[in-house]
């Protein structure tokens, strides 16, 4: 019989189910049966005396361990009668775990199901999130849009969809830090921030940004409050494009002279889509113009011309070609205000994309010549928000300020120019990471609608008060991907007749907050029956298609809080469950997800205790972990 760890379900006093606990049951085990290796190993040279092979008794061997043991020594056709024999597979192991030969460890699957287990992860509505099509607030997300994701095992982003966002009412304190003129995203106490803690004595000499390559993780917010810790804001792309040459027209451009071009273009420049097509540079800065000159004759060789405006006018700089104007337009957009940046520009190779914003400085921008502070001015919004993610591909931290100089006047050639629109001010930080003290740490009283959207990584790119930033949102088992297989429950096909709910932790230690949740559980189930018996027209008697319920279901389950119940059958293979044991048991792991690894460990250890050798329980801070001691 295979174990498990179940949990209790009880009931509000109107009759709603919920679970206080996760329950861990294993289905699925290998099975091993080597004998038929015999007609393999006899073949061979009788001398080497592999047929003693399956003499070796396993009795008390796991299945996982047979397995593994056999792959193992078929790596090297140890089979012989100088092998090691199975009665000393413990110091077999011992070595394969010392010398890190992991993928052994990823023949044996072991399979569980985990119920009781909840998504309680959430976000103040104002946070924005990026999304393909620009910033846009986690309030307004719709369903399968392209979120930016992390991969936290590998560090990489790409573009995922946004498998649902959930929404639950909230009443408390939220938490977030603020400095200087930055506000992090307030969050759930229980939310996931992506940071590394900040310990003087096990970081002494290292850098922010060390610190944070050497123990990023998942850390919940409560967890963070009061303390140091470094945050992230820096976007490492899985694909760019990286262009050595540009063809537009009869003509073939050098593509970093072309985009520091561009870039100057983009902030300083002019289109003329008339009857004289034109791109134009207008400059004032004397410093710049030798450079100006140098890509304008490398790029355009004797198809330029440069107006000379006086000491006190602008020098332009200018190139009548149609096609350029017309790709320009379509890269970088027409007139100022309207500058937005196409995704051929965004998909350029941080190269290009340096060479881009380095002509944009040189246009309406400025370095500081003590410090290196860079500063560039926009007068439009889009292209101030697609900047700042350019600058995080680009491993810069920025924010964006906005400066409101609408009335206002000044004077040009004898004419007066009124300033129409507002102007965003991109502030470039010389780190790529940001520390966050004691003193920073705030709480907000809030009481509302909270959400959360779910992505296949459990990582998304985050802003509240226009710094960016990484940060958790679904379950924290779901994120493992490398060697393992997920299927959890969906509520579009999932009718609320099958809904339970789940207690966090934290709530039953509180009389209040565990009341509270019994009622806000409560009014969830009744509020989901009265949308759901809306919607399919008060029909008790005709079945619905599996469409119409699913369209039913989907609409209905807005209501639901994250601590609705969401079972999942998960597989992985012995590799993959040592390292989930290892980052989610561990005490720094959200405390739901921990208490779940802590089930997990004791299934693993009843079937496989050779594989687990190195990991054992203890009592951290008054919490229950699992720790790995160095054999």
């Amino acid at each position: 019989m295979l174990p498990a760890k179940h949990a209790e379900v009880f009931h509000t006093e109107k009759g709603t189910p919920y679970l206080k606990e996760s329950g861990v049951v294993m289905i699925s085990r290998p099975q091993v049966d080597i004998r038929e290796v015999y007609e393999f190993l006899v073949d061979f040279d009788h001398e080497l005396g592999f047929w003693e092979y399956l003499e070796d008794p396993v009795k008390d061997m796991g299945r996982g361990e047979q397995l593994c043991k056999v792959a193992g020594q078929l790596c090297y056709m140890s089979f012989g009668p100088k092998r090691t024999k199975n009665k000393d597979s413990r110091r077999y192991f011992e070595n394969i775990i010392k010398s890190q030969h992991g993928s052994l460890l990823e023949h044996a699957n072991f399979s569980f199901l985990l119920y009781g287990v909840s998504r309680s992860l959430c976000y103040h509505p104002d946070v924005e999130i990026l999304t393909s099509e620009g910033w846009k607030k986690v309030s307004n997300l719709s369903d399968q849009e392209l979120l930016l994701t992390k991969n936290p095992d590998t560090g990489k982003c790409k573009w995922s969809k946004n498998k649902g966002t959930k929404s639950f009412d909230f009443e408390g304190n939220l938490l977030y830090w603020k400095h200087s003129q930055i506000t992090s995203p307030p969050v759930t106490p229980d939310h996931l921030v992506w940071a590394a803690k900040y310990d003087t004595r096990e970081n002494k000499g290292l850098s922010c940004k060390e610190i944070l390559d050497k123990s990023v993780q998942k850390i919940p917010a409560s967890e963070l409050y009061g303390k140091r810790f470094v945050v992230d804001h820096s976007i490492d792309r899985f694909q760019c494009n990286d262009l050595k040459e540009i063809e537009i027209g009869k003509y073939i451009y050098d593509s970093g002279d072309f985009l520091e071009w561009l870039g100057l273009l983009s902030t300083d420049g002019t289109i003329r889509d008339s009857d004289r097509k034109y791109c134009s540079i207008a400059q004032k800065k004397i410093k710049n113009f030798s450079r100006i000159r140098y890509l304008m004759n490398s790029l355009f060789k004797d198809r330029w011309n440069e107006q000379n405006g006086g000491a006190s006018e602008l020098h332009q700089f200018r190139v009548h070609d149609k096609d350029l104007v017309e790709f320009c337009i379509g890269v970088i957009g027409y007139r100022g205000a309207n500058r937005k940046f196409s995704d051929w520009v965004m998909s350029l190779s941080n190269d290009l994309l340096q060479r881009f914003w380095e002509g944009a400085l040189r246009g309406d921008g400025n370095v500081h010549k003590n410090n290196g502070h860079e500063v560039l001015y926009t007068c439009s919004l889009d292209a101030a928000n697609q900047w700042q993610q350019i600058l995080s591909y680009l491993g810069k931290a920025s924010i964006i300020r906005i400066d409101d100089r609408r009335g206002t006047s000044r004077i040009y050639k004898d004419k007066e120019i009124k300033n129409i629109n507002l102007s965003y001010i991109i502030s470039v930080s010389r780190k790529s990471v940001t520390m966050v003290k004691k003193h920073h740490h705030k709480e907000m009283q809030y009481k509302g609608k909270v959400y959360c959207p779910e992505t296949e990584d459990g990582l998304v790119f985050v802003r509240y008060d226009k710094l960016p930033l990484w940060s958790g949102n679904t379950h924290e088992l779901v994120r493992h991907r490398a060697g393992m297989a997920y299927s959890q429950v969906s509520q579009r096909y999932v009718d609320g007749s099958k809904l339970r709910f789940v207690e966090r932790p934290e709530f039953q230690e509180s009389t209040l907050l565990h009341n509270e949740f019994e009622v806000r559980v409560d009014d969830c189930a009744e509020e989901y029956k009265k949308i759901a018996w809306t919607l399919n027209g008060h029909n008790t008697k005709k079945p619905l298609t599996t469409d119409e319920k699913k369209k039913v279901n989907q609409v209905a389950r807005a209501v639901l809080p994250n601590e609705t119940e969401a079972p999942i059958i998960v597989t992985g293979n012995i590799r993959a469950w040592r390292h989930i044991l290892e980052m989610r048991g561990s005490p720094h792991a959200e405390k739901e997800v921990r208490n779940l690894s802590l089930k997990l460990y004791d299934c693993l250890v009843d079937q496989e205790p050779i594989l687990f050798m190195d990991f054992q329980k203890e009592i951290i801070d008054n919490e229950e972990c699992i720790v790995r001691k160095e054999l």
